[in-house]
């Protein structure tokens, strides 16, 4: 009798585990940070998106991005999207230094996710519209004024 009951405290035991292993293979998802891409870090903004097809079930959660400088004290800059947006850029960020971003997907009083990058803010005048293209204008706004100013001397 002794040996029937353990017997069928083990199958019991054995069950209890099978079940539970099935219903956490059944809702193993993949991690949704794989989702998220940041975006071109500019002299003066950061961005962040996401891919909105797969996170379908948090379209309503809001995500906030927060850029601290460092190292030390320094002004902080944060600002708010909804996951529905796809993306989220962060501006006011001072040019040529360095910040911590931390953005977090938060749903009512329960953060989500929350991904950390250490980010460069360019020099003002590198990337976009920068050095290049101004430097560029200034040249050939000089050899301009000096063959009009040439054109004047041959003309009077």
């Amino acid at each position: 009798m002794r040996s029937v009951k353990m017997s069928f405290q083990l199958y019991l035991i054995l069950l209890v585990t099978s079940v539970l292993a099935e219903k956490d293979k059944a809702t193993t998802e993949p991690p949704i940070g794989q989702y998220f891409h940041w975006g071109e870090v500019d002299f003066q903004s950061v961005s962040l998106s996401w891919e909105t097809e797969k996170l379908h079930s948090l379209l309503d959660a809001e995500i906030t991005i927060k850029a601290v400088l460092t190292p030390g004290p320094g002004p902080e800059r944060s600002t708010i999207a909804y996951l529905s947006d796809g993306e989220v850029t962060l501006d006011g960020l001072i040019p040529n230094s360095s910040y911590a971003v931390t953005a977090a997907v938060v749903r009512g009083k329960t953060t989500i996710l929350e991904l950390k990058k250490n980010i460069q803010t360019k020099v003002v005048g590198h990337g976009k519209g920068g050095v290049a293209r101004t430097g560029g204008f200034s040249i050939t706004s000089v050899v301009v004024g000096l063959l009009f100013t040439c054109m004047a001397l041959v003309l009077d």
